[in-house]
């Protein structure tokens, strides 16, 4: 389920109480930010986009190119016009009732959102399934004993979207719906200014000895800059593989073993918990806690030296 790609960037700004939070710049209107959970809520084809992500782990969709069985077919539907209803019932689809709008346009809005609708619910087509009989596919979804035993599986969706959101498997639900646990988990996906685990703090930030040695290793920034330019003056497009080159040069540089090779990731990952490890044990035999090491000095004890 795609909240940002589809409709623009995520990117880290500072709110009032200076805390990092991710919000979006529409593609189409990049320079007025946008709350993730609202836009969530607010922009019709996001919300139904939501809507049918949940309808299709309760009414299963054929596999592949398969066409659908008349019981997939009916169940779909019948909860797809249940779901619609209750969309139009609740007003959760703001375009459908726009006072900017003239009537006419909240009317081709509609029927515009309809036709999405319908095309989400039946992306199949006319397609029938065309198997053998006694194999055809259930029309139960995984989540459908979650969502089931009674009619009102449209209004547990409603529920579970804007409310609390369902486990499955268990009548136990969460705190929120669905839409604001996913808005908000963008939102806080950001690094946490601060010294980082390994030199004792909370952050995910680096120490004056880690900015040192990745500076010194050349500007990486200048390295991306430089190659895209080569690749347009020949008319090459510019990819994420030419950053992910540069960078991987820029690591090999920072980090090198005793043979001169770049270390494995895997060893830089192990290093860094066993400093926290050794970090934590010696804060807490000395019942207080200091500025620990940096991450550089284990750097300095199994890396090469620049030539």
């Amino acid at each position: 389920m795609q909240i940002i790609k589809p409709h623009g960037r995520s990117h880290v700004e500072q709110e009032d109480s200076g805390k990092p939070k991710r919000i979006l710049r529409l593609r189409l209107d990049p320079d007025k930010p946008q709350d993730i959970e609202e836009f969530a809520r607010s922009h019709d084809e996001l919300v139904i986009a939501q809507w049918i992500s949940a309808i299709d782990k309760i009414a299963r969709k054929p596999a592949g190119e398969d066409g659908a069985t008349k019981e997939q077919r009916d169940f779909r539907q019948q909860l797809g016009e249940a779901a619609w209803a209750l969309l139009e019932e609740k007003k959760l689809l703001p375009g459908l009732s726009d006072p900017k709008l003239s009537d006419a346009k909240r009317r081709e809005r509609k029927e515009h959102l309809k036709k999405l609708w319908e095309w989400k619910i039946h992306p199949y087509g006319e397609a029938k399934y065309e198997g053998k009989p006694d194999k055809e596919p259930s029309p139960k979804g995984r989540w459908y004993e979650r969502f089931a035993g009674t009619r009102r599986i449209a209004r547990k969706i409603h529920e579970h979207l804007y409310f609390a959101e369902y486990r499955i498997r268990t009548e136990d639900v969460k705190g929120k719906g669905l839409i604001a646990a996913r808005a908000q988990s963008i939102a806080k996906n950001v690094l946490q200014p601060g010294n980082p685990a390994y030199a004792g703090g909370l952050g995910a930030g680096w120490v004056a000895e880690d900015q040192k040695a990745y500076e010194a290793a050349g500007d990486v920034a200048q390295d991306v800059l430089e190659a895209a330019r080569v690749r347009e003056e020949v008319h090459w497009r510019v990819t994420a593989s030419v950053a992910g080159k540069a960078l991987y040069e820029h690591y090999a540089r920072v980090f090198r073993g005793h043979d001169g090779m770049p270390l494995p990731v895997r060893d830089i990952v192990a290093k860094v918990k066993a400093k926290k490890k050794e970090r934590q044990s010696k804060t807490k035999s000395a019942g207080s806690a200091g500025q620990g090491s940096s991450i550089c000095t284990w750097r300095s004890r199994t890396a090469t030296p620049e030539s």
